[in-house]
């Protein structure tokens, strides 16, 4: 996000080099310089939020949605949190227990502690740490974080809840166009049920329609989405 930011105000320094514009493009630049230096995240991250973006492409679906959404969609919508038993590391989110097995520990929502949620967040948030730095170490962390999400963010059910979040953070961060990427094939919804694609697709159509509605009412950006 800041090297986007930081780009656009470049690019903004050429593309608004004409007479009345000079001092406008000086004082925002002024101004992030002085936020950065300052070190204000809070004030900072305002500026970078409401600055003008472009698109998001090729966004995943699965890791477009931020881990206390993800939790918090996960409890409304009944599902357990697995985690293992010997050392307490969360393995993923499952929406029945008969497919677990004797080495780990299910939960309900109402019996997470805050170490567990601690737990959920770390494996989902993927830093340096996770990996030696090397194209398989990333790979193979990208797909422990996939493993623990799919039962979640591959439920047809829940698909369109990821896709309203994703629209209302994009609105949110002034992102114009968003594309979501997501193989619906063979998903399945809460009730273990394979979904006709065709009911799949109108119900995602659907969803971007409502939320762009309900933007446009509360006055916000609306969002494209693909």
């Amino acid at each position: 996000l800041l090297i986007t930011c930081v780009t656009l105000l470049s690019c903004n320094s050429l593309m608004l080099d004409r007479p009345g514009n000079n001092n406008n493009v000086n004082l925002i630049s002024k101004h992030f310089d002085d936020l950065r230096n300052a070190s204000d995240t809070i004030n900072l991250l305002k500026l970078l939020s409401d600055f003008p973006k472009g698109a998001d492409l090729h966004s995943h679906l699965s890791g477009a949605v931020n881990p206390d959404k993800l939790i918090d969609i996960a409890e409304k919508n009944k599902y357990k949190f697995v985690f293992n038993k010997s050392n307490g590391k969360f393995i993923k989110f499952l929406i029945s227990s008969n497919n677990s097995t004797p080495n780990e520990i299910i939960k309900n929502s109402h019996e997470l502690t805050k170490a567990d949620i601690a737990e959920i967040k770390n494996l989902i948030i993927l830093d340096d740490s996770d990996h030696d730095g090397s194209s398989s170490g990333r790979l193979n962390s990208f797909r422990n974080i996939f493993d623990a999400l799919d039962e979640l963010t591959d439920n047809t059910d829940i698909i369109p809840i990821l896709v309203r979040e994703c629209m209302l953070d994009a609105s949110e961060q002034n992102i114009s166009y968003l594309e979501l990427k997501l193989n619906p094939l063979g998903r399945k919804n809460i009730c273990g049920e394979k979904v006709n694609i065709d009911i799949l697709t109108s119900s995602l159509i659907g969803v971007v329609n409502r939320t762009n509605e309900m933007l446009r009412r509360e006055g916000k950006k609306t969002v494209e989405v693909r």
